[in-house]
């Protein structure tokens, strides 16, 4: 379970193992009960030494399936299984350099007791031949492997054994008899006891070195081990930091990435509704020029047109001042009248109005004061005296007093 990171340290609950690309983590959905349980029979048996690699990658694929959520990551059932077995293999590569390291050393040990088990036989045999003695002290230092290292124990302590209970007896014979004079056997007793003590001391000597050296050995195996265990954590840790800063610049390198697009997106939505702004602008400006150059030609054709009016209005007065003729005119068929027209059937009090208002000009006091004497309704009647029908002279009277009344209203104002 922690060699394949089964338990999610972020909820300390085994979790979905898929990886979540929009919170750019782990998936921490939970994994229903039934799933954990067959999860766990597959870790059971995937264990088993007997599987072949193909079963292996079967059973990792399945263990990813029920370590899943069913919701969104099923679909890297074949890429965590993949990694799992990536992870399976590495394991294993290290278990086997470790277990070649440890053979490796017992060999050597194997070697250097076997070596001394020689020396030893070679001691056994020996008459006295001061060669073989040499050879076995050189020997003495080479670290023995631990079975056979026991052997030598048990069988050195059996020789020690049996040299000190024949040291015992001949010391029990000697004290039973008499010492009268220092003899040649009593002095090779001597210096065989002698020698049994020395025997005895070097012995022990060799075994405490034994002993001392196969602490150190072993001292030195389990700091090697420990040494290549910190190790290894080691470059795991590295590993685990160099991927997470990657993963960290990726993170900020997209952030960036999508900062820069904004901004990008905004700066041409900005430069979009500048130019629509400009354009609009541009249009209602057009608009105004073309409606102000529409209202100055409609002015334009209405001040011709009141001109026009003025004009023939005038004329028309001229007309009947000159001639001798104006008793014989019908006045309503002249245009004489203050209309925009000049015909009696359009003189209503509006377009007369409008139609002094509507001089060249601005509104003069001196013409309006020379029409009010020209509509005065004394002088209209002297020149409408040739009208010999009432009903006519009358409807004339009408209209001409009408139109002094309202020259007379237009003066008023233009004197205020």
């Amino acid at each position: 379970m922690t060699l394949l990171s089964l338990m999610n340290p972020a909820k300390l609950a085994i979790t979905c193992v898929g990886y979540a690309p929009s919170c750019q983590r782990r998936c921490r959905n939970p994994i229903a009960a039934h799933n954990i349980s067959s999860a766990k029979v597959v870790m059971r048996e995937i264990v088993r030494s007997d599987l072949s690699d193909a079963e292996v990658q079967n059973l990792l694929f399945e263990l990813a399936e029920y370590t899943l959520c069913r919701r969104s990551h099923q679909s890297q059932a074949t890429v965590v299984s993949d990694g799992w077995w990536r992870l399976v293999q590495a394991h294993r590569e290290d278990e086997e350099e470790r277990f070649s390291d440890t053979s490796e050393e017992s060999d050597n040990d194997d070697s250097a007791g076997d070596s001394g088990d020689d020396s030893d036989s070679d001691s056994d045999n020996d008459n006295g031949d001061g060669n073989s003695g040499r050879r076995h002290r050189d020997n003495e230092n080479t670290p023995l492997p631990a079975n056979e290292f026991i052997a030598s124990l048990e069988r050195l302590q059996r020789e020690f054994d049996e040299l000190l209970q024949r040291q015992r007896q001949q010391l029990d014979r000697g004290r039973d008899r008499p010492v009268i004079s220092t003899t040649p056997a009593i002095r090779a007793q001597q210096s065989h006891s002698n020698e049994a003590r020395r025997n005895e001391s070097n012995l022990q000597q060799r075994l405490d070195e034994q002993e001392a050296q196969r602490e150190a050995e072993q001292l030195r195996r389990e700091e090697a081990y420990c040494q290549a265990q910190r190790e290894r954590e080691e470059a795991r840790e590295r590993s685990r930091r160099a991927t997470a800063e990657a993963e960290r610049a990726r993170r900020e390198e997209a952030q960036r990435q999508t900062a820069r697009e904004e901004a990008r997106r905004e700066a041409e939505a900005e430069r979009m509704r500048q130019e629509a702004e400009a354009a609009e602008a541009a249009a209602e400006k057009a608009r105004q020029e073309r409606q102000r150059e529409d209202e100055r030609r409609q002015q334009q054709t209405r001040a011709r047109a009141w001109d026009d009016a003025w004009l023939r209005y005038e004329q028309a007065w001229s007309q009947i001042a000159s001639t001798d003729q104006a008793s014989h005119l019908d006045v309503r068929k002249t245009t004489i009248w203050p209309t925009k027209t000049g015909s009696y059937s359009s003189c209503s009090e509006a377009d007369v109005k409008l139609f002094f208002l509507s001089q060249p000009g601005s509104v003069s006091r001196n013409v309006i004061r020379r029409q009010a004497l020209r509509w005065h309704p004394d002088r209209a009647a002297r020149l409408f005296g040739h009208v010999k029908d009432e009903s006519q002279m009358k409807e004339l009277m009408k209209a001409v007093t009408m139109i002094s009344q309202v020259v007379i209203g237009i003066m008023a104002i233009a004197s205020r």
